[in-house]
């Protein structure tokens, strides 16, 4: 087995040269080896924590280095990488211990005694200089986007459609780590009782204000194979999602469609809700998706749910005018859940655009689903008004039978037609929402 840091370098390379996801690199990684907590908990930090600061720990790098980081090879700016997010972020480390292993690492990834001597160079230099990690710029999309390790195409997109400050202040919210959200399955066990299990277990809980079925919790190890987890006591799901099921607001006895539905969180909750006299129709286009839904039913004991596998920018003949609603959440640039998908921090604006017709056309295709006087809801977990207001504003221009609705989201109280949750105004992820109504 590698060593925990090896690991970390190599998790980190993985996810920035050979675009696999942070999260499913990093449980598969946990599971292979059977790390104990110990050495989970530190595998865990150190790779999500370095592709978090990617942007920042380049720039100090650069300070130092007569190689300039867009010379430096992959293996070696990785190497250097993971070196100083644990000197200048990770508590109890010591840095001279840090810098013999990762030199060591260096010797096992290049075998040139003139590279592991290079990384010692650096790390050194580093380590002398009170101030290396200070950033020696002005206020502005550079500066936000080194500080906050995000591209300058995502910092300069806030501050156009925020201010400078805004996007500041939502910046330093996607960098606080987020907290673990528990949707409780009030068909099984009631908040207050559930919060007394998890107690008895060490997991210390609180409820959140505005949400009579979500407790809140910063640490819970294991989580997947926690007895009530697996009893389908709860589910895992940001208060952002939530939101949307509110604001969506099912009923008793309907059906719903849930166009985009993986992996699942969605849909679960409208058919908790939605009783055994109602179906949500649960689609997406891939066995492994529907396979992570069917799950999560089985686990939740709903019966309510029919999967399908069906691509949501095709028109279904079948599906006309069927649903009472119709939740639309559609693909988009996730630029809302960076704190918990790094690798989007440092994705270029070409690299969405060909979403933004994919986001027209599954809405179209989804309104035409919708019975008269029914519910659509078209949600995204991005802060790109492109992806948001706009695609909403063409669909009103094209589509005089909808109209835009009144929704009720918790903490916020009734909201007309459009909401964006930004996380910096609250506990949630950056979100968007809007609620739109059949009328003829």
């Amino acid at each position: 087995m590698p060593s925990v840091r090896k690991l970390a370098y190599d998790s980190v390379y993985a996810v920035k040269y050979k675009g696999v996801y942070s999260n499913l690199y990093i449980s598969q990684s946990i599971k292979k080896y059977r790390l104990i907590d110990r050495d989970r908990v530190f595998y865990t930090e150190l790779v999500y924590g370095t592709l978090e600061n990617i942007k920042f720990l380049d720039y100090v790098i650069d300070k130092f280095s007569n190689v300039k980081v867009d010379k430096l090879s992959k293996e070696v700016l990785t190497i250097l990488e993971v070196s100083l997010y644990q000197i200048h972020y990770m508590d109890g480390v010591q840095n001279f211990a840090v810098v013999n292993e990762m030199v060591n690492l260096a010797k096992v990834v290049w075998h040139n005694a003139r590279i592991p001597s290079f990384v010692n160079g650096i790390l050194r230099n580093i380590l002398r200089n009170p101030n290396a990690f200070d950033i020696l710029l002005p206020p502005g999309k550079k500066r936000l986007s080194i500080e906050y390790s995000v591209s300058e195409w995502i910092s300069e997109l806030l501050i156009n459609q925020y201010s400078l400050e805004k996007a500041e202040d939502i910046l330093y919210a996607l960098s606080q780590h987020p907290a673990i959200y528990l949707r409780v399955n009030m068909n099984k066990v009631t908040t207050d009782r559930l919060k007394e299990k998890l107690c008895s277990l060490g997991v210390d809980t609180e409820k959140v204000v505005g949400f009579d079925n979500i407790l809140q919790t910063k640490h819970f190890n294991g989580i997947e194979k926690n007895e009530y987890f697996l009893k389908g006591y709860f589910t895992i799901q940001d208060i952002s999602s939530v939101c949307c099921i509110k604001a969506l607001s099912p009923k008793t006895g309907e059906k719903i469609l849930d166009i985009c539905a993986a992996p699942g969180g969605k849909t679960t909750a409208i058919a908790e809700i939605i009783g055994e006299k109602g179906i949500v129709f649960s689609n997406d286009k891939g066995v492994n998706k529907l396979n992570l839904i069917s799950q999560s039913a089985k686990r939740l004991c709903l019966d309510n749910i029919e999967l399908s596998d069906i691509d949501a920018c095709e028109f279904q003949e079948n599906w006309k005018e069927m649903f009472d609603r119709v939740l639309v959440d559609v693909p988009c640039s996730g630029l809302g859940v960076i704190r918990r998908k790094p690798e989007i921090r440092y994705k270029q604006g070409v690299e969405f655009k060909s979403l933004y017709p994919i986001q027209k056309k599954i809405l179209d295709n989804a309104s035409q689903y919708v019975k008269k006087d029914g519910i659509l809801i078209y949600s995204t977990c991005t802060l790109n008004r492109e992806e948001n207001q706009e695609v909403i504003h063409h669909f009103l221009s094209t589509h005089t039978n909808f109209t835009l609705d009144d929704m009720i989201i918790p903490t916020l109280g009734q909201v007309y037609g459009m909401v964006e949750l930004l996380p910096d105004e609250g506990q949630w992820d950056g979100f968007f929402i809007s609620k739109l109504k059949r009328i003829q």
